[in-house]
Formats: C-alpha cells, structure tokens, sequence
C-alpha cells in the first residue's frame, strides 16, 4: 500500500468558503492522520474551476497533488472548451456528496417551492439567484430546473 513520505496538496479549484472547500478542509483533516502526513488545502479559482483542475494535472504525476471536483465538471469543461480532460486522465478514489438545496430567507414571500417558480414565471429574469458559480452544482441544478419547467432567474455568483 502506498504511503507517502510528503505533504499532499489538495486544490480546490474554485473560492475559499464554497462548499467544496469547506468540504475538502473536513476530509484533508481526516485523512491527515490515517496519511501520516500534513494535507494542505490550496484554492486556485477561476474559468469554472478549470483552472485549479489544470493546476492537478499539469502537476507531477506523483501522487502527491489531488484536486476536488465533480464528475460532472470533467464533461462541463470539455463541452465548453475550458480544459481537454477525460476521466482517463484520473484516478477516482473518495466521493463526497454535497446535496444541492434550494433555500429562502425565513420571512421570505415564498413558503414554497411552487410559491418560487410562480414567482419567477410572473417575473422572467428578475428573481436573483445566487450560486458558487458558472457550472457550480447550484448553476447546473438552476439550470435543469429552466430546462424542465421555463422560469427564468437572474443569476448571482
């Protein structure tokens, strides 16, 4: 079994306080110890996180640079031209699932989720909704919900 000799690195590849950061930051802390070495948490956002998932391949191929991301983005770059990745290029070891939710304020007019998408369809483009990002889980799940029910919102990053 490989053990390493060396701090790991870990790159998230968008903003600190996302919750893939906030994630990764948990799971480096409990792997530290089963590890026996330090591992660090390094953001290098930008381009939808193409640029820190570049940062992990370009990276010797060693073992000791890991990136965080989701499947999902391997396919999201290349269809949008962003980084030419495959899963080939991988080695897919510990999935951590975040669930996607959508929330409200509490004095909020929408008591339900039925009460939002009304909303939004009597106001096409001015209801603001706020994700990590471009091609964030939180963007793709908004824009699932476009595809299958014709809102319109205007998004926030």
């Amino acid at each position: 079994m490989w053990k390493p000799t060396k701090p790991i690195t870990i790159i998230v590849p968008w903003g600190a306080g996302g919750s893939t950061d906030q994630v990764t930051r948990v799971v480096a802390g409990e792997l530290e110890g089963p590890l026996g070495q330090k591992v660090v948490v390094v953001n290098q956002p930008g381009a939808s996180g193409s640029v820190g998932t570049k940062g992990a391949l370009d990276a010797p191929h060693d073992g000791y640079t890991w990136t965080a991301g989701a499947a999902a983005d391997m396919g999201a770059y290349k269809v949008k031209g962003l980084l030419d990745t495959t899963f080939d290029d991988w080695e897919l070891f510990l999935n951590v699932a975040n669930v996607s939710v959508v929330a409200v304020n509490a004095d909020s007019p929408y008591q339900t989720f039925a009460d939002l998408l009304d909303a939004m369809k009597a106001n096409p483009g001015q209801i603001p909704v706020a994700t990590a990002g471009q091609l964030s889980a939180g963007h793709n799940a908004m824009e699932a919900i476009v595809k299958y029910t014709g809102v319109k919102y205007k998004h926030l990053t």
